[in-house]
């Protein structure tokens, strides 16, 4: 100010993780560039880990999946998240399909007791 005052806020916020999202290597070089954590969807296991090995270790990688499909079961559901994980996925979101949302929800829900817990 020109009176020389100054001023602060506070409590001072802090700034969320901010992802860059694309599945395109340009989309990947802008979260690399940035230092930013990464946004993809439907990527294979070997996608993520691609990105996982370009991008700070500390970044980010939250994965689009499918939800379970019509005729997997939650044991084969498990087993693709932790792919995804195992990988270098940090988060997972998923979506479900068509009409049946509720029983999807149920799958995945049955599914996420057999994963590994991880506490932060």
């Amino acid at each position: 100010l020109p009176s020389g005052a100054s001023i602060t806020l506070s409590p001072g916020a802090e700034v969320p993780p901010i992802l860059v999202a694309g599945n395109s290597p340009a989309a990947l070089r802008r979260a690399i560039r940035h230092g930013v954590g990464w946004f993809t969807s439907m990527p294979t296991p070997e996608q993520i880990a691609d990105g996982a090995r370009q991008l700070p270790e500390t970044a980010p990688i939250a994965v689009r999946a499918v939800a379970p499909l019509d005729d997997e079961t939650p044991a084969q559901a498990a087993k693709r998240f932790a792919a995804h994980a195992e990988a270098g996925a940090t988060w997972l979101v998923l979506s479900t399909t068509g009409d049946d949302w509720h029983s999807q929800w149920e799958l995945i829900a049955e599914a996420a007791t057999q994963l590994p817990r991880i506490d932060e």
